[in-house]
């Protein structure tokens, strides 16, 4: 019930509340790594971009192969926190579970782009 409150209330762009939901749902049940994405898109989006950070983490630690957790985590690391080096890792470790998804492409067109401004 949490998770779903948690979704509509993110969909609804209702972050604060949201981070709420999310934060009893993974009370319930920690090793949710989808929910610990979506806390930390949260957070990102009310201007947390190190608490987003650490939870993408913490989703990686229950699922090293989180495609989502990578992208997410490159894309606060490249935008909001300006570290262009560890953007980088992010997306590459993405590229490398996944060279066939759907954001390959884009993934590496950000990685050339973080490159160049260096």
């Amino acid at each position: 019930g949490w998770i779903s409150l948690g979704n509509m209330m993110m969909d609804s762009s209702r972050f604060s509340e949201a981070i709420d939901a999310y934060e009893k749902a993974l009370a319930l049940e920690p090793k949710n790594a989808d929910v610990r994405v979506d806390l930390g898109t949260c957070y990102r989006n009310t201007g947390k971009p190190d608490m987003a950070v650490k939870e993408y983490r913490k989703a990686l630690e229950v699922n090293p192969q989180h495609m989502h957790a990578l992208k997410n985590m490159g894309i606060v690391y490249a935008y909001d926190l300006r570290d262009s080096k560890e953007a980088v890792k992010a997306f590459e470790k993405a590229l490398s579970i996944a060279p066939n998804d759907p954001d390959a492409e884009r993934l590496k067109q950000e990685i050339q782009k973080l490159k160049a401004a260096k």
